[in-house]
């Protein structure tokens, strides 16, 4: 059987070690770092993948530093796009 592999990020916007003071990106780091654990800690458990996807997305949802399901950046032209998806299926 494969080794799981997942991969989060915090949104498509301009959080960059850069550009937060130094606190804030920890915070935001910290955040990302606790859904990975908790990814990680799910699939090993047993959960599917959609499952444990699932769980990461809600998860960015409830974390106060991330507009994940509640809202997005403006694009270039001033408006707002929103986009979600998952894929299941079993491999063969």
């Amino acid at each position: 059987m494969p080794t799981p592999r997942f991969i989060i990020h915090g949104g498509a916007g301009a959080i960059t070690r850069n550009n937060l003071p130094p606190d804030t990106y920890l915070l935001y780091r910290a955040s990302l770092l606790e859904v990975n654990r908790a990814t990680a800690s799910r699939l090993a458990a047993g959960a599917s993948a959609l499952e444990a996807a699932t769980e990461a997305v809600a998860a960015l949802e409830d974390n106060p530093y991330f507009n994940c399901g509640r809202g997005s950046v403006f694009t270039r032209d001033g408006g707002v796009e929103l986009e979600a998806s998952a894929f299941g299926g079993k491999l063969n």
